[in-house]
């Protein structure tokens, strides 16, 4: 999967206490596969020799890399996309994120550092496997993964582990792509299908190629919806699992809201900015609290004062993290994952100390902080 700003992916404390490893370990490429014209996939093993922990089909891992040009280190998120059960490697696949507005914007800087440097024996360093994005084991409700495009890696990871399992419970695989060539797993879904009636699988392309024609690759012609879904008379208990464009998930999200499914049966999964589908169901936003003065009555004696917005704000402890207390002072603030992982919320630390709630995946650059996971040790100053 590409940069991922993970939804439901969020570990939630008790987990990442309890993660496999701590901080980054070293993997090195063993293997390298072009799944389509644009996505590539990577067989990581442990450096160290060590066998692997398993993770939950879903789950993703931080990434991260030093180009050979030297700069910042790289730290993105990719899904896991094999199934858990061996404890020789892991895998990710990755979309090369070409530029916007037909290049004019630059493309994916990780994504294509990855496909034009990583080759096999290269090193990367990776974070335990992490993310709420996952089948229950526990649960034996049907299972509708539904994808478009690059989604489908964490999707694809489920689909392996129930096929692998032998679980016999009705399957659902359903997945939109432009075309055949851009088509990831495709012939290892097919595999998968065969002989396994409890397994249905659709696939549409909005624009098939001709060969995708005469060798009959897809299902039907267009984009994945609703009248597809309607048509497949999918039970009521059924769990359906989302991943993919922003678009594609608030469609498909609100559609079966509106057809009934209860939000707890919808679990979906965004590779991009957090967003929150139940509160846009509902119509609800967070207020914007105005920012406490120093004459309010703290719960601590700290200060942060937010040097390029100009706002000093009293530390109030009904705020989880620094980024929480930026945003109750209508402060805007770069995120991505919220979890101490994608590090889009680093920020320089002018002045003072902090600690973390939430061990960040990568140790931040000197003299950075990542304020989605931190508190204040006392007054601090940031160049936000």
């Amino acid at each position: 999967m590409g940069h991922a700003a993970f939804l439901e992916n969020q570990p939630p404390k008790s987990e990442l206490a309890s993660l496999a490893w701590s901080g980054l370990r070293k993997f090195r490429v063993t293997g390298i596969k072009e799944e389509s014209e644009i996505i590539r996939s990577f067989w990581l093993t442990p450096e160290d020799g060590g066998k692997l922990p398993l993770f939950r089909a879903g789950q993703y891992v931080p990434v991260r890399s030093i180009p050979p040009e030297g700069g910042r280190p790289l730290t993105r998120t990719y899904s896991l996309s094999a199934a858990p059960g061996d404890h020789r490697f892991i895998r990710i696949s990755v979309k090369r994120e070409s530029g916007a507005f037909n290049g004019e914007l630059p493309g994916g800087v990780f994504s294509n550092f990855l496909h034009d440097t990583i080759t096999l024996g290269s090193s990367l360093s990776i974070g335990a496997p992490r993310g709420s994005f996952v089948l229950d084991a526990a649960n034996s409700d049907p299972v509708c993964l539904l994808s478009a495009g690059v989604g489908i890696t964490p999707v694809q990871s489920m689909l392996e582990h129930l096929v692998f399992r032998d679980d016999r419970r009705p399957i659902w695989f359903i997945h939109g792509n432009r075309n055949g060539k851009l088509h990831a797993f495709r012939d290892e879904v097919r595999k998968f299908v065969i002989d396994r009636p409890w397994i249905t699988s659709r696939v549409c392309y909005s624009r098939p190629t001709r060969s995708d024609t005469r060798l009959q690759s897809f299902d039907q012609i267009g984009r994945v919806d609703h009248a597809l879904i309607d048509s497949l008379n999918m039970p009521e208990d059924t769990q359906y699992f989302l991943c993919g464009p922003l678009g594609f998930l608030r469609d498909f999200y609100h559609g079966l809201r509106r057809r009934g499914i209860d939000a707890a049966r919808i679990h979906y999964e965004h590779f991009g900015t957090a967003i929150d589908l139940a509160i846009e169901a509902s119509q609800e936003s967070k207020p914007i609290r105005p920012p406490k003065t120093r004459d309010a009555s703290p719960a601590t004696d700290a200060t942060v004062t937010f040097a390029h917005s100009g706002v000093v704000v009293q530390w109030d402890d009904s705020n989880e993290s620094i980024l929480e207390l930026a945003e109750s002072a209508g402060i805007s603030a770069m995120y991505s994952c919220r979890s101490g992982v994608c590090q889009t919320c680093s920020c320089h630390l002018q002045e003072g100390e902090v600690e973390y709630f939430n061990e960040p995946a990568a140790d931040p650059e000197p003299g950075e902080v990542l304020i989605c996971s931190a508190r204040p040790k006392g007054n601090i100053v940031l160049d936000l």
